[in-house]
């Protein structure tokens, strides 16, 4: 779940990668009011969850209990701790959902008498269910499955009251197969309870002390599995019976019962010694130890903290004893008898007499009193001052014998701690603190042989100092004349330690400033800090400046590095260690960031884009991917008939456009009124008197930018008209036909479907096409069918096709050649249809692979058909789109361009006929495929199949930023396609459509179907039939275009005035 801000800083969550792994609860006295019961949580990586309660707490809403929901949002959590939860109730079915639980410790609190039913779990390894003294039944059988469960632990507990429990389900290897431990605490109550354990892997089974409880109280049953597995059974008090009785276990190795009392006086909780090694009765009530001679097998018997008292008959209960025995009967303070004759105890492994009063011994323990063999009881030996010179002692053995002289010297030592750490320059130190040394005897240590350099006496703690010494373990021996303590010791490196890395920027370079957070000692005498990597070229580096403290180092990069993986060597103090960083050099880091600075230059090894020579003369700026000055359009605002106001759109650069000229046809000067980066207003000194399309060029402080077609001036005068019929003699004496009576003879009178007007224009009738002379007519029923991969749509009417296809997008420079390529070759589609708007709308996004120059850049196709008649806008214009029509529109964003004078180029490709033509009235008129403008672009495509006539119209202008610019649509390639006889009727085109520099390009064809009718009068042969015509659209929008150079404008020119002649002839351009 999404995690709050300030949630991980509470000391009840922790967090690790922006999840909660933890989550502790201490219950408080907050009112947060009612929870939201619809609230769904999720906590993927909790790992464990603790409520530690005390049962008096009041919730809101009792029945939202956390545990009920955590099978649904925690499934990762491993530690389960709900203890006195007052919402939690019942063990949910959702606990055997809980597929990686380790361990549970579950503690309910009831308020009324309750039962507990256990719920399976598949992987759960210790589990603990406890209640109060209201839990009545704890109910499990075999069809509860625990198939990993170890460790159980369950009972109740009494708080206030006796316990009322009373049942409890019984024990068996099916329900707990991998079983070896139980646990059970069953306080004395108002109910004896019966438990029955007949179990196969069960080898241990407690009945534990707890704070509150009375000894348990319980006849527990065992079955013959158990008999045969248990090894160790540990129980407190004299409550509990043993069916049957303890002597018949066979592999029982260790009986231990804390507080035993029996049910009479001093006697074993068995009939006869089973087959046991350990016996163990601390905080007993046994006054003596039973006369009852003891196995020989036996190992261990333990009395300590208990009442021994009295005459013990050590001969009876030792007999067999063959040397094997530990014998313990410290802290019996009453134990107060003479043990000089009790020559039976000689025959132990150990005695310990500690914190009794016997008052003597046997005299075979008279010298092993140094805990070897026996512990003596107190004051039992005269006292020796442990830290003093050589002393007279005064012994008598017996008192049958005289007292003895001897001189003694306590040489024993107690070693309370040992620490051996790091000191400056190689020098270790460790710290020896004894609880008793006698500081008149000389000390040494050894490790692992080797001994110190010198040591300092500080009465009950030594120093000893060590060169050169190695981090790893050391067997450590601590000696004097008489005594040596022989011991382990570790020498960790405690410092310099490393836990973090921190560096200020995304990149590591020259100057950079780094941290190094973790533990680098309490001396501070020195730190250096280094830097190396396995490559070739900027390999190392010191970190100079270095300061520090005992948690922080701080530093700065003093060379260039390489990127990559790079080893940071720490020295503190004369101690090294490193860590591994994966750094970024900050030429790197440019290249990624700028994908190698667009393209237009190169990242130096300071991170800084250093970009190339621009072709058309201009700058870059902004990590050279954006170019300038460029214009996206022009505006010449004619006021009272003069034509000197001039506005420019584009980008004049980001430099405060000082030092700027504007020239318009290099001849005109234009006097700057106003500039910014993207917009600069200029006055022409006069009004031109030479109209039509103009040229701008800009000079900002020495980038130069010119861009043709820019303006266009419009003559004030008007045309002369057309409107007169009279008839002009001609040079040869003829006369010359008027433009109406040419357009009676070219369009055989408007193919009979209008009437030509003076000005020699086609008036057609309704539903007839003007574009056309009135030979096409509009028709009603056109079929569309969106293609499902690729905007390469088809229109069809009869069977006839016409399609086309968009093959890619271009960067052109200043010598028209190409910079860049995008192939559009994959799309995605998303097709829909809107029936109450009779609108099929297809919408293609272009992949563009990652690793590609152009990743960035965003294409989107939409190709939508209706047979309703549309208006769409297009600028300052409205293009009505006809009925059955098909609009095309082609957004391109994001292009990268490589100088301010490189221009994009949108290629089409279709397929025409090289020869074609129409009949009307028996006359065959000729068709041109294509039919250019005055400057050479493409106004017109037509393409007849079968007598159906395609015809394609193209618009000359684009808008950038909102405002119109020119745009010119250019033949780029024909290819006739070639049959087996080596020749073919028709031709493979690619048509190029020009697009200013642009962020955001749009274009906007529409293909509208039309009907053409033959005359019908016998001489053709042919059927007498309506032919469709298709009309093309072409409209190129720019949202924010760039410049077209002058240079590449004029090549473009004069190749379409070469290809406006009649033979239409091309080879295929490289």
């Amino acid at each position: 779940m999404n995690i709050p801000g300030d949630l991980c800083l509470s000391p009840f969550f922790t967090c690790s990668d922006l999840y909660v792994t933890d989550i502790r609860i201490i219950p408080g006295s907050t009112d947060n009011g009612l929870p939201d019961a619809n609230l769904q949580l999720l906590f993927a990586k909790l790992d464990t969850f603790q409520y530690n309660g005390d049962g008096l707490q009041s919730v809101a809403d009792p029945s939202q209990s956390f545990f009920e929901k955590i099978s649904s949002c925690c499934q990762s959590i491993q530690h389960l701790y709900i203890i006195k939860d007052p919402t939690m109730t019942q063990i949910p079915n959702g606990f055997s959902l809980l597929p990686n639980l380790e361990d549970a410790y579950l503690s309910f609190y009831f308020t009324t008498s309750q039962s507990v039913t256990l719920k399976s779990n598949p992987n759960i390894q210790y589990l603990t269910v406890y209640g109060n003294e209201m839990l009545t039944e704890i109910n499990f059988d075999e069809t509860i499955s625990f198939p990993k469960l170890t460790t159980l632990s369950l009972g109740g507990h009494q708080f206030s009251g006796p316990s009322l429990l009373k049942t409890v389900g019984n024990f068996t290897t099916a329900t707990f197969p991998q079983m070896t431990t139980l646990e059970c605490i069953f306080p004395e109550g108002s109910n004896q309870l019966q438990l029955f354990v007949n179990h196969s892997t069960l080898v241990e089974i407690k009945f534990p002390e707890t704070p509150v409880d009375p000894p348990p109280n319980a006849i527990v049953t065992f079955g013959s599995a158990s008999l045969s597995a248990i090894k160790s059974i540990d129980f407190y008090g004299g409550g509990l019976t043993f069916q049957p009785s303890l002597n018949n276990f066979i592999n029982l190795s260790s009986i231990s019962s804390l507080k035993y009392t029996s049910m009479f006086n001093n006697q074993y909780p068995f009939v006869s010694f089973p087959l046991v090694y350990h016996l163990s009765f601390p905080n007993s009530s046994f006054t003596t130890i039973p006369s009852i001679t003891l196995p020989s097998y036996l190992e261990s018997l333990v009395f300590k903290y208990g009442v021994l008292q009295g005459d013990i008959d050590f001969d009876t209960i030792l007999a067999n004893t063959t040397g094997n025995l530990a014998l313990d009967l410290s802290d019996n303070p009453l134990l107060a008898v003479p043990l000089e004759l009790e020559t039976a105890l000689c025959g132990l492994k150990f005695l310990d007499l500690r914190e009794t009063l016997a008052t003597s011994i046997p005299p075979c323990y008279w010298c092993h009193n140094d805990g070897s063999k026996f512990y003596p009881p107190t004051a039992t030996l005269p006292s020796v001052s442990p830290n003093a010179p050589t002393q007279n002692l005064a012994i008598q053995f017996s008192s049958t014998t005289n007292t003895q002289i001897f001189q003694v010297i306590e040489a024993g030592f107690n070693v309370s701690s040992v620490i051996l750490i790091q000191s400056p320059n190689q020098q270790a130190t460790m710290t020896i603190v004894f609880s008793m040394i006698n500081t008149n005897i000389p000390h040494s240590t050894k490790l692992n042989n080797t001994g110190e350099n010198s040591y300092v006496d500080n009465n009950m703690i030594f120093t000893f100092y060590y060169s050169n010494l190695a981090f790893g373990q050391y067997n450590l021996s601590i000696l004097n004349a008489y005594y040596n303590y022989s011991t382990t010791v570790q020498y960790n490196q405690s410092y310099p330690i490393v836990d973090s890395f921190i560096q200020q920027g995304p990149y590591i370079g020259n100057g950079s400033l780094i941290q190094l957070v973790g533990f680098f000692g309490n001396y501070l005498t020195s730190a250096l800090v280094s830097v190396s990597n396995k490559n070739n070229l900027y390999n190392y580096s010191e970190c100079i400046n270095v300061s520090f403290t005992n948690t922080t180092i701080n530093c700065q990069i003093d060379l260039p590095l390489s990127s990559g993986l790079a080893t940071f060597n720490i020295t503190v103090d004369g101690y090294s260690t490193f860590k591994q960083v994966d750094i970024q050099s900050p030429q790197q880091y440019c290249t990624i960031t700028t994908n190698n600075c667009y393209g237009n230059g190169e990242c130096n090894l300071s991170g800084i884009c250093e970009c190339n020579s621009n072709q058309g003369g201009g700058g870059y700026y902004n990590n050279c991917s954006k170019t300038y000055p460029f214009i996206t359009s022009a505006n010449v605002e004619s006021i009272q008939g003069e034509q000197r106001f001039i506005s420019l759109y584009g980008d004049f650069g980001p430099f405060g456009q000082v030092n700027t000229l504007i020239m318009i046809n290099n001849t005109m000067n234009c006097n700057i009124t106003y500039k910014s980066q993207h917009n600069i207003n200029c006055t022409l000194e006069s009004s031109p008197t030479t109209f039509g399309f103009a040229s701008v060029q800009v000079n900002s402080s020495g980038s130069i930018y010119s861009k043709a077609r820019c303006l266009i001036f419009i003559n004030p005068l008007p045309s002369g008209g057309g409107t007169t019929t009279s008839s002009s003699s001609s040079s040869g004496g003829g006369e010359t036909p008027t433009p109406k009576q040419t357009c009676e003879t070219t369009t055989q009178n408007c193919y009979g479907h209008g009437t030509c007007d003076n000005n020699g224009k086609c008036q057609c009738q309704d539903k007839y096409n003007p574009v056309d002379n009135c030979s096409t007519k509009f028709t009603e029923n056109t079929t569309f069918t969106p293609n499902n991969t690729s905007p390469s749509s088809t229109i069809q009417v009869g069977g006839v096709e016409f399609g086309f296809q968009i093959i890619g997008i271009q960067e052109r420079g200043l010598d028209n050649e190409i910079l860049k390529e995008l192939l559009t070759s994959s799309w995605v589609p998303n097709i829909t249809s809107d029936q109450n708007s009779d609108l099929t709308n297809a919408v293609y996004e272009l992949v563009v692979p990652s690793n590609h120059t152009l990743s960035n850049t965003k294409v989107t196709a939409n190709v939508s058909f209706s047979t309703q008649p549309r208006n769409i806008p297009f600028g300052t214009q409205n293009l009505t789109i006809n009925p059955n029509a098909i609009k095309l529109s082609v957004s391109i964003a994001g292009w990268q361009y490589s100088s301010n004078v490189a221009t994009l180029l949108l290629l089409l490709k279709t397929t025409i006929n090289n020869e074609q033509s129409i009949e009307y009235d028996c006359k065959t008129t000729p068709v041109d495929s294509f039919s250019f403008g005055d400057f050479g672009d493409i106004q017109y495509l037509r393409v007849i199949k079968d007598n159906v006539q395609f015809n394609g119209r193209f618009i000359d202008f684009a808008l950038a930023d909102g405002r119109s610019t020119y745009s010119q649509t250019l033949l780029i390639n024909q290819t006739q396609l070639l049959d087996s006889s080596d020749s073919s009727e028709q031709s493979v085109v690619v048509i190029g459509i020009t697009l200013p520099q642009c962020q955001e390009c749009l274009l906007d064809p529409d293909f509208t179907p039309l009907l053409v009718a033959s005359d019908g009068d016998g001489c053709s042969k042919q059927d007498e039939k309506w032919k469709m015509i298709v009309g093309i659209v072409v409209g190129a929008v720019g949202a924010a275009c760039l410049s077209v150079g002058a240079y590449h404008a004029v090549k473009k020119i004069r190749r379409h005035m070469i290809l406006n002649g009649k033979s239409i002839l091309m080879h295929k351009r490289n």
